[in-house]
């Protein structure tokens, strides 16, 4: 393989036996580093041919092309390029006529109409193609809205169902929630009231145990005393009966001197202003009371206040403003003028 480089300040050639400088050399060609190769095949027997130079001026490209082509059996005869040579121009003079050179105004208004019409065809094709294009559109727009409206409501219906399901299961826990709850209050009010029934009752025996001593106490005392008193008037001086009978019958009158008729008594007896008076005031203090005190009641029984929401009252003890707010509790001023809430 023989190869000539160019190389700056210097031109020679590279002469390579083997294979080996292939793909430098196809990047020196296509660096334009190499200005001509040549790639023989032979075989190793062959000699290579070779030149022998001291500098560029020794080497002889016709003397290179020559020995190569006896070493290749092929003739190199670079000739020059041929030059152009052009045809002789020839003319030819024409008479101008206006009239022919004028186009036809006929073609020309027909070339026109064909091209508007053609164009007017075009415009209402386009226009009817956007016309059934925008229904076809509209069409599958509606079916799709159609299509997720039905599955809309669809899934609507499934949650509706889900969330009354739930509704129902929370209601139904409530309702178990509130029995058990109520249950139980009842369960603790009915002891509650049973307890406070027997406390009332043994409250009750006390006291009528205690007013039955303070009656006996009472009437003992009260005979002792008419006894003692009996016994001091009979110590004084009697007065003799047979006066005391004689008093008694001179002061009796003459029932049988007195036979007239009875007296007629009038079934309707006339008014008393005294009593209607006392009545009329007794009224008129009630109801001043009543707009004072408000509704007011006696205390059957004792009660002890469980907290500062309740009030305590002892038996015979006068409750005011009293207000109904429950069956079982109700509101007012107890005896030592707090109010809060208390039995009734």
């Amino acid at each position: 393989m023989e190869q000539k480089c160019k190389k700056p300040g210097r031109k020679y050639w590279r002469t390579e036996q083997e294979w080996k400088g292939v793909e430098e050399m196809k990047e020196d060609l296509n660096a334009n580093e190499i200005m001509y190769a040549f790639i023989r095949v032979s075989l190793k027997t062959d000699p290579v041919p070779s030149i022998d130079a001291r500098d560029d001026d020794d080497i002889d490209r016709e003397e290179i092309f020559q020995q190569i082509a006896a070493k290749t059996k092929m003739d190199f005869n670079v000739t020059s390029s041929a030059q152009f040579r052009p045809e002789p121009v020839g003319s030819s003079h024409k008479r101008i006529i206006p009239s022919r050179e004028l186009p036809n105004l006929s073609q020309r208004e027909s070339f026109w109409q064909k091209e508007e019409k053609e164009e007017r065809k075009r415009i209402e094709e386009e226009k009817q193609r956007k016309i059934s294009m925008n229904a076809e559109l509209d069409c599958a727009r509606r079916n799709r809205e159609q299509e997720e409206s039905k599955k809309r409501e669809l899934l609507l219906k499934e949650r509706e169902k889900q969330i009354e399901v739930i509704k129902k299961a929370e209601v139904e826990a409530n309702r178990v929630s509130r029995d058990a709850d109520e249950q139980r209050r009842w369960v603790k009010q009915l002891e509650e009231d049973q307890k406070e029934a027997m406390e009332r009752s043994q409250r009750g025996e006390a006291m009528k145990n205690e007013r039955t001593k303070e009656a006996a106490s009472l009437i003992s005392s009260k005979a002792s005393q008419a006894r003692a008193i009996f016994e001091q008037r009979a110590r004084q001086k009697t007065v003799p009966l047979t006066s005391v009978s004689e008093k008694l019958v001179s002061a009796m009158p003459d029932v049988t001197a007195n036979t007239g008729p009875p007296d007629i008594i009038a079934d309707v007896s006339s008014p008393n202003p005294d009593a209607t008076d006392a009545a009329s005031k007794l009224e008129k203090g009630d109801e001043e009371a009543k707009n004072q005190y408000g509704v007011c009641a006696v205390a059957l029984y004792d009660y002890q206040a469980a907290d500062t929401t309740e009030i305590t009252f002892d038996p015979n003890q006068v409750i005011t403003h009293i207000e109904k707010i429950d069956p079982g509790w109700w509101q007012g001023v107890g005896p030592d003028g707090k109010f809060g809430l208390f039995p009734c």
